[in-house]
Protein backbone atom coordinates (compact mmCIF):
# COMPACT_ATOMS: atom_id res chain seq x y z
CA UNK A 1 0.00 0.00 0.00
CA UNK A 2 1.44 3.34 -1.14
CA UNK A 3 1.70 5.33 2.45
CA UNK A 4 -0.28 8.46 3.12
CA UNK A 5 0.88 11.07 5.39
CA UNK A 6 -1.78 13.53 6.64
CA UNK A 7 -0.99 16.13 9.07
CA UNK A 8 -2.63 19.42 11.00
CA UNK A 9 -0.51 21.92 12.61
CA UNK A 10 -0.52 25.80 13.44
CA UNK A 11 3.31 25.70 13.33
CA UNK A 12 5.03 25.52 9.45
CA UNK A 13 8.15 24.11 10.88
CA UNK A 14 7.11 21.24 12.62
CA UNK A 15 5.26 20.54 9.58
CA UNK A 16 8.12 20.61 7.30
CA UNK A 17 10.35 18.41 9.74
CA UNK A 18 7.31 15.83 10.53
CA UNK A 19 6.94 15.61 6.93
CA UNK A 20 10.64 15.33 5.59
CA UNK A 21 11.37 12.58 7.89
CA UNK A 22 8.42 10.73 7.42
CA UNK A 23 9.14 10.85 4.15
CA UNK A 24 12.74 9.78 4.47
CA UNK A 25 11.67 7.10 6.94
CA UNK A 26 8.64 5.38 4.93
CA UNK A 27 8.58 6.46 1.67
CA UNK A 28 8.53 3.80 -1.10
CA UNK A 29 11.96 3.53 -2.95
CA UNK A 30 10.88 4.84 -6.73
CA UNK A 31 12.89 5.42 -9.76
CA UNK A 32 12.70 8.76 -11.41
CA UNK A 33 13.57 10.27 -14.65
CA UNK A 34 17.19 11.62 -13.47
CA UNK A 35 18.89 8.13 -13.40
CA UNK A 36 18.37 8.05 -9.29
CA UNK A 37 15.85 7.03 -7.09
CA UNK A 38 13.59 8.93 -4.64
CA UNK A 39 11.35 8.13 -1.21
CA UNK A 40 7.88 8.75 -1.98
CA UNK A 41 4.88 9.05 -0.07
CA UNK A 42 1.21 10.89 -0.71
CA UNK A 43 1.23 13.88 1.60
CA UNK A 44 -2.14 16.07 3.16
CA UNK A 45 -0.92 19.12 4.96
CA UNK A 46 -3.11 21.27 6.83
CA UNK A 47 -1.40 24.51 7.80
CA UNK A 48 -3.64 27.19 9.86
CA UNK A 49 -3.42 29.71 13.07
CA UNK A 50 0.46 30.73 13.55
CA UNK A 51 1.74 28.84 10.56
CA UNK A 52 -0.09 31.29 8.22
CA UNK A 53 1.76 34.15 10.29
CA UNK A 54 5.27 31.86 9.80
CA UNK A 55 4.77 31.49 6.06
CA UNK A 56 3.78 35.32 5.03
CA UNK A 57 6.58 36.15 7.25
CA UNK A 58 8.59 33.42 5.41
CA UNK A 59 10.12 31.72 8.34
CA UNK A 60 12.03 28.98 7.26
CA UNK A 61 13.22 26.10 9.55
CA UNK A 62 16.54 26.50 10.84
CA UNK A 63 17.70 23.51 8.82
CA UNK A 64 15.62 24.04 5.68
CA UNK A 65 18.81 23.52 3.14
CA UNK A 66 17.96 25.98 0.75
CA UNK A 67 18.17 29.35 2.80
CA UNK A 68 16.98 33.10 2.79
CA UNK A 69 19.08 34.51 -0.05
CA UNK A 70 17.53 30.86 -2.64
CA UNK A 71 13.88 31.59 -1.52
CA UNK A 72 14.60 35.17 -2.45
CA UNK A 73 15.19 34.62 -6.07
CA UNK A 74 12.90 31.92 -5.82
CA UNK A 75 10.08 34.42 -4.62
CA UNK A 76 11.16 36.40 -7.73
CA UNK A 77 10.19 33.88 -10.00
CA UNK A 78 6.83 34.27 -9.56
CA UNK A 79 6.14 38.14 -10.10
CA UNK A 80 4.91 39.51 -13.31
CA UNK A 81 7.40 41.16 -13.93
CA UNK A 82 10.52 38.20 -14.41
CA UNK A 83 12.27 37.71 -17.17
CA UNK A 84 12.14 33.98 -17.79
CA UNK A 85 12.69 33.80 -21.47
CA UNK A 86 15.80 35.72 -20.83
CA UNK A 87 17.07 33.66 -17.36
CA UNK A 88 16.40 30.42 -20.16
CA UNK A 89 13.46 28.88 -18.46
CA UNK A 90 10.81 27.56 -20.81
CA UNK A 91 7.72 28.60 -18.69
CA UNK A 92 7.63 29.74 -15.07
CA UNK A 93 4.52 28.79 -12.99
CA UNK A 94 3.68 32.84 -12.75
CA UNK A 95 3.48 32.65 -16.64
CA UNK A 96 1.37 29.66 -17.10
CA UNK A 97 -0.72 31.34 -14.40
CA UNK A 98 -1.15 34.73 -15.94
CA UNK A 99 -0.74 33.94 -19.23
CA UNK A 100 -2.29 30.51 -19.70
CA UNK A 101 -2.78 30.60 -23.63
CA UNK A 102 -3.65 34.50 -23.01
CA UNK A 103 -5.53 33.77 -20.16
CA UNK A 104 -5.00 35.24 -16.90
CA UNK A 105 -5.95 33.17 -14.70
CA UNK A 106 -5.14 35.14 -11.43
CA UNK A 107 -6.94 38.27 -12.58
CA UNK A 108 -9.71 36.23 -13.07
CA UNK A 109 -9.35 34.48 -9.81
CA UNK A 110 -9.03 38.47 -8.23
CA UNK A 111 -12.30 38.84 -10.42
CA UNK A 112 -14.45 36.23 -8.91
CA UNK A 113 -13.25 36.96 -5.33
CA UNK A 114 -14.99 40.18 -5.90
CA UNK A 115 -18.27 38.43 -5.19
CA UNK A 116 -17.51 34.87 -3.90
CA UNK A 117 -21.28 34.11 -3.82
CA UNK A 118 -20.99 33.65 -7.54
CA UNK A 119 -18.75 30.91 -8.92
CA UNK A 120 -17.19 30.36 -5.26
CA UNK A 121 -15.91 26.93 -6.02
CA UNK A 122 -14.42 27.83 -8.92
CA UNK A 123 -11.69 30.44 -7.95
CA UNK A 124 -8.81 28.40 -9.10
CA UNK A 125 -5.84 28.48 -11.89
CA UNK A 126 -4.01 25.33 -13.65
CA UNK A 127 -0.41 25.00 -15.12
CA UNK A 128 -0.85 21.87 -17.10
CA UNK A 129 -0.75 21.77 -20.86
CA UNK A 130 -0.93 17.99 -21.88
CA UNK A 131 0.22 18.51 -25.06
CA UNK A 132 3.03 20.00 -23.83
CA UNK A 133 3.72 18.81 -20.55
CA UNK A 134 3.09 14.75 -21.13
CA UNK A 135 6.08 15.12 -23.23
CA UNK A 136 8.68 17.24 -21.67
CA UNK A 137 11.40 16.38 -19.45
CA UNK A 138 10.69 19.05 -16.90
CA UNK A 139 6.85 19.80 -16.26
CA UNK A 140 5.27 21.95 -13.53
CA UNK A 141 4.96 20.33 -10.11
CA UNK A 142 2.70 22.49 -9.01
CA UNK A 143 -1.10 21.64 -10.89
CA UNK A 144 -4.13 23.51 -9.07
CA UNK A 145 -4.24 26.52 -6.92
CA UNK A 146 -7.95 27.35 -4.98
CA UNK A 147 -9.09 29.48 -3.14
CA UNK A 148 -12.16 29.33 -0.93
CA UNK A 149 -14.37 32.10 0.81
CA UNK A 150 -14.94 31.02 4.44
CA UNK A 151 -16.84 34.67 5.06
CA UNK A 152 -16.47 38.12 3.69
CA UNK A 153 -12.64 38.29 4.97
CA UNK A 154 -11.28 34.64 5.05
CA UNK A 155 -9.70 32.18 2.47
CA UNK A 156 -9.38 28.69 2.29
CA UNK A 157 -6.19 28.09 -0.09
CA UNK A 158 -5.84 24.56 -1.57
CA UNK A 159 -2.85 23.76 -3.55
CA UNK A 160 -2.45 20.19 -5.62
CA UNK A 161 1.03 19.44 -7.07
CA UNK A 162 2.26 16.55 -8.86
CA UNK A 163 5.24 16.15 -7.38
CA UNK A 164 7.75 18.12 -5.55
CA UNK A 165 11.14 17.70 -3.44
CA UNK A 166 10.10 17.51 -0.04
CA UNK A 167 13.59 18.22 1.50
CA UNK A 168 14.80 20.80 -0.63
CA UNK A 169 11.53 22.71 -1.79
CA UNK A 170 7.92 22.10 0.49
CA UNK A 171 8.91 25.53 2.76
CA UNK A 172 10.18 27.93 -0.19
CA UNK A 173 6.94 26.76 -2.49
CA UNK A 174 4.24 27.36 0.15
CA UNK A 175 5.91 30.47 0.55
CA UNK A 176 6.15 31.69 -2.92
CA UNK A 177 2.55 30.67 -3.65
CA UNK A 178 1.16 32.55 -0.74
CA UNK A 179 2.98 35.58 -1.34
CA UNK A 180 1.83 35.95 -5.52
CA UNK A 181 -1.22 35.34 -4.33
CA UNK A 182 -1.53 38.01 -1.53
CA UNK A 183 0.25 40.69 -4.28
CA UNK A 184 -2.20 39.44 -7.37
CA UNK A 185 -5.11 37.86 -6.26
CA UNK A 186 -6.12 38.99 -2.72
CA UNK A 187 -7.63 42.41 -1.57
CA UNK A 188 -9.17 42.94 1.72
CA UNK A 189 -9.51 39.07 2.53
CA UNK A 190 -6.79 36.85 3.77
CA UNK A 191 -5.30 33.36 3.94
CA UNK A 192 -6.76 31.86 6.93
CA UNK A 193 -5.81 28.26 6.64
CA UNK A 194 -4.39 26.01 3.65
CA UNK A 195 -4.43 22.18 2.73
CA UNK A 196 -1.32 21.28 0.29
CA UNK A 197 -1.78 18.19 -1.47
CA UNK A 198 1.08 16.26 -2.91
CA UNK A 199 0.78 13.09 -4.98
CA UNK A 200 3.94 12.24 -5.15
CA UNK A 201 6.22 13.62 -2.21
CA UNK A 202 9.58 12.76 -2.11
CA UNK A 203 13.30 12.71 -1.18
CA UNK A 204 16.05 12.20 -3.58
CA UNK A 205 18.56 9.27 -2.64
CA UNK A 206 21.35 11.31 -2.00
CA UNK A 207 19.74 13.64 0.70
CA UNK A 208 18.20 11.06 2.94
CA UNK A 209 20.74 10.82 5.52
CA UNK A 210 20.22 14.36 6.09
CA UNK A 211 16.59 14.59 6.36
CA UNK A 212 16.35 11.59 8.79
CA UNK A 213 19.01 14.40 10.67
CA UNK A 214 16.44 17.21 10.84
CA UNK A 215 15.08 18.18 14.25
CA UNK A 216 11.35 17.93 15.30
CA UNK A 217 10.08 21.44 15.89
CA UNK A 218 8.59 21.34 18.62
CA UNK A 219 4.38 21.54 17.58
CA UNK A 220 3.18 24.07 20.23
CA UNK A 221 5.08 27.37 20.43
Amino acid sequence: MFPVYELTTTNFNYAWSMLTRYCAKHGVSTPTEYGNKANTVASIITLHGNAINQIEKKELHPQYPTREIHLEEYIKQFKKDYDWKKQGFKYTYISRLSDYRGIDQLQAMKEKLKNPNIGSRRIMAITWIPHVDLYDAEPPCLQIIQLIPINNKKLHLNMIWRSRDCYNSFQSNIIAVVDMLNEYVIDDKTISSITDYTMMMHIYDYDVERALSINVIPEVF
